[in-house]
């Protein structure tokens, strides 16, 4: 494999990650306001709906035990929590999706930065809760870091050598 191919399929790689940031950060202000403005009856009884099907086939589906256990169990202040933690998270996301797209040099630091931020409060919490939603939000994460950052040398390369053509 070529050094360009190679730099082709990291950017590539790169852009799917900012469509799929975009869409999370979408998804998550969305679900998060949903989660903030609907109340808990209506959610249990949305989730009932979601996963009646799955229950009468298997009653014992861990998936659907697990939602339905944690959903109806949930106090209100967690909720709230939840709920502005999931805004927060999905509109820093899409800024800096909409940042990355703008090819902004910065965007890609404040990602980087932002990312870690998250990353060190989600594992705080899984070590507490020991939430699987978190651990794989947490991964893909980490993984958009090494992304961010290859892409990031990639385009500080690239401006130091369009630079370097201007003067001279």
């Amino acid at each position: 494999m070529t050094k360009q191919t190679l730099q082709k399929f990291w950017h590539e790689l790169f852009e799917f990650g900012v469509i799929i940031k975009a869409l999370d950060g979408l998804w998550q202000t969305a679900s998060g306001l949903l989660f903030l403005f609907v109340s808990k009856s209506t959610l249990n009884a949305w989730l009932f709906w979601a996963t009646r099907d799955e229950l009468a086939d298997d009653p014992h589906d861990r998936l659907a035990n697990w939602l339905m256990c944690t959903f109806q169990n949930f106090p209100d202040e967690t909720r709230i929590f939840a709920a502005a933690y999931i805004i927060i998270h999905g509109l820093v996301n899409l800024f800096i999706a909409v940042q990355l797209y703008r090819e902004k040099h910065w965007a890609f630091l404040a990602a980087i930065g932002a990312m870690l931020i998250f990353m060190a409060y989600q594992i705080y919490r899984i070590s507490l809760y020991h939430s699987p939603v978190l651990v794989a939000l947490t991964i893909f994460d980490a993984l958009f870091i090494v992304v961010a950052w290859h892409e990031y040398k990639y385009h500080k390369n690239k401006t130091a050598k369009k630079l370097e053509a201007e003067t001279i």
